[in-house]
C-alpha cells in the first residue's frame, strides 16, 4: 500500500509541476489550468468512439432521407473546420499557445473535424435518432473551448483573434443544434407507429422531456389504452422471445445451475451492462461533493481579488455541473435498470408460455406455468434489481475509506475503533460520524451476504407452496 501511495503522490506532483500549479488538482481545475488535459481526453475518447461507431454502422440499412438537411449539417461542419483551422494558425502566429498540452489540444480539435463530418454523414442516414456521440462531444468540446476563451491569459490577445474565436464557437453551437434536431419527418417507412425513444435526441432522454406531452394529455383527459405511447421495439415480446430463444439454443451449459442467468446475459448483455456507466458517473459526482465543499470553505476564507473572483465563478459552474450531472446520471441509471428488468420479465414470461404451448397435455402440473410466470419470474426480477448495488457499494466503501485516510492518514482507524466501542454524537466530529457510517455499512453488507444463504431455501419452499395453492 505504501508503494502505491508513493507512486500516486509522485504522479500527482509531476502533473502539478507540468501545469505550474502548487495548490492541488482541484485548484488547477478552478483556475482553468487543467483544461488542456480535459480537452485532450475528450478528443481522444471521441476518436476511439467514432471508430467503434463507424464499424457498428457499416452494415446498417439506410432508414432516413432528408438529403437537404444532411447537406446543411455537413456544410456547417465544414465551415466550422475552416474557422477552427484559421483560429489555430492565428494563435500559432501570435504565440497564443503557451504550453505543449494547449498546442496538442488545439491540433486535435481541428484534426477530429473530418471524423465529425464522416460520423454525421453515416448517422444521418442509418440512425433514426440524432447521434448521441456527436451531441455529447460537441457539447463538451464547446464548454472546454468556451472556458479557454474566457481565460484571462487568453483574453489579452487582439480583438481580431477574439472575434474569430467567437465566430468559431457560434458555428459549433449551430452544428450542435442541427445534430440534435430530430429526424422523425425524414423517416422512410412511416406506416407503423414508433416509440418516441426511437428517434428523440439524447437531451430529451436525459431529462425525460419526451414524456411531457403524455403527462400533459393525462392532465387534460382520462387516458385510454389508445392514448398510450407505442412500445419500444426492443421491449416487445416478439423481439425478446427471439433473442432469448436463440441464446438458449446455442447454449452448451443447459444443465448448469446458472444456465438461465447466462442465457439472459448473452441475450441482453448490453442492456445489463449499460446501467454501469451512469452508476459510475453517479459515484464520481457523489464523491466530488465533499471535495468541492472543502474548496468552497477555503475560498470563503481568502481575500477578494481578481483571481478569487474568477475562482468563485468557477465554483458556481462546478456546483451547477455537479448537481445536474448527479441528477442525470441517477435518472439514467434507474431507467437503465428498470428497462433491463422489463426485458428480463419479457424473456422469461415468453419462454415459459412457449414451453407450455409446446408441452404435451398432462406432462406439466396444473398451475405450474401460472406460478412460473407470476411468482418465480417476479422473484428473479426482484433479485436482479439490486445487482448493480453490489459492486457500486464496494467501490463507494473503498473511496470513502480512501477519502477519510487522506484527511486523517491511517490514524483514522483509531477514532473509528473508539467510536465503535462508545458512540456519543455530541462528542465526535462529522468526520468520525462518517467513519461510523462507513463501518456500519460494511457490517450490514456482510450481514446481508450471510443471511442470503438462508433466504434461498425459504423462498424455494414458499414458491412450492404457492404452486401447490394455485394448482389446487
Amino acid at each position: 500500500m505504501s508503494h502505491v501511495s508513493f507512486w500516486l503522490t509522485s504522479f500527482h506532483q509531476q502533473v502539478l509541476e507540468s501545469l505550474q500549479c502548487d495548490s492541488g488538482l482541484l485548484q488547477c481545475f478552478l483556475e482553468l489550468k487543467i483544461l488542456p488535459i480535459i480537452s485532450v481526453v475528450i478528443y481522444s475518447l471521441f476518436l476511439v468512439l467514432v471508430i467503434l461507431r463507424l464499424y457498428a454502422l457499416r452494415s446498417q440499412p439506410r432508414v432516413i432521407e432528408g438529403r437537404n438537411f444532411q447537406i446543411a449539417k455537413l456544410t456547417c461542419i465544414a465551415t466550422h473546420g475552416v474557422l477552427a483551422l484559421a483560429a489555430l494558425v492565428t494563435e500559432r502566429v501570435l504565440s497564443a499557445l503557451p504550453g505543449r498540452l494547449v498546442l496538442v489540444a488545439s491540433v486535435l480539435s481541428v484534426a477530429v473535424i473530418p471524423l465529425v463530418a464522416l460520423l454525421s454523414y453515416e448517422e444521418h442516414s442509418k440512425n433514426l435518432a440524432p447521434s448521441a456521440i456527436l451531441d455529447v462531444y460537441l457539447l463538451l468540446s464547446f464548454l472546454a473551448e468556451l472556458l479557454r476563451a474566457n481565460d484571462t491569459r487568453f483574453s489579452r490577445y487582439d480583438t481580431q483573434m477574439r472575434g474569430l474565436t467567437a465566430v468559431t464557437l457560434a458555428v459549433k453551437v449551430l452544428v450542435l443544434v442541427l445534430e440534435s434536431t430530430e429526424k422523425e419527418k425524414h423517416i422512410r417507412s412511416r406506416e407503423e407507429r414508433r416509440s418516441p425513444e426511437d428517434y428523440i435526441s439524447i437531451w430529451k432522454k436525459a431529462f425525460f422531456l419526451w414524456l411531457n406531452p403524455f403527462i400533459r394529455l393525462g392532465y387534460n383527459k382520462v387516458l385510454t389504452p389508445g392514448d398510450l405511447l407505442p412500445l419500444d421495439q426492443e421491449l416487445t415480446t416478439e423481439h425478446l422471445k427471439d433473442k432469448f430463444q436463440l441464446a438458449w439454443e446455442r447454449a452448451r451449459w443447459k444443465e448448469s445451475k446458472y444456465a438461465i442467468f447466462r442465457a439472459l446475459f448473452e441475450a441482453l448483455g448490453s442492456a445489463a451492462t449499460w446501467p454501469m456507466v451512469p452508476r459510475v458517473l453517479a459515484i464520481v459526482f457523489t464523491f466530488c461533493q465533499p471535495l468541492l465543499l472543502k474548496r468552497l470553505l477555503r475560498y470563503l476564507q481568502t481575500p477578494i481579488d481578481e483571481v478569487s473572483h474568477v475562482e468563485g465563478q468557477a465554483l458556481i459552474g462546478a456546483y451547477a455541473l455537479l448537481y445536474i450531472g448527479l441528477a442525470i446520471s441517477t435518472g439514467q441509471f434507474q431507467r437503465g435498470v428498470f428497462r433491463y428488468l422489463t426485458m428480463v420479465r419479457g424473456c422469461l414470461t415468453s419462454a415459459v408460455y412457449q414451453k407450455t404451448i409446446d408441452a404435451k397435455l398432462g406432462v406439466t402440473k396444473e398451475g405450474a406455468a401460472v406460478t412460473l410466470i407470476t411468482t418465480d419470474v417476479e422473484r428473479a426480477v426482484m433479485g436482479l434489481q439490486k445487482i448493480h448495488d453490489v459492486w457500486a457499494g464496494a467501490i463507494e466503501v473503498i473511496l470513502g475509506a480512501a477519502l477519510l485516510a487522506n484527511e486523517l492518514s491511517w490514524v483514522f482507524l483509531v477514532p473509528l475503533t473508539i467510536a465503535i466501542c462508545k458512540y456519543e454524537p455530541a462528542r465526535y466530529s462529522l468526520m468520525v460520524s462518517m467513519q461510523i457510517a462507513l463501518i456500519i455499512e460494511i457490517v450490514l453488507s456482510w450481514g446481508t451476504i450471510y443471511l442470503s444463504g438462508f433466504i434461498q431455501e425459504r423462498q424455494l419452499a414458499w414458491m412450492k407452496t404457492s404452486q401447490k395453492r394455485v394448482g389446487a
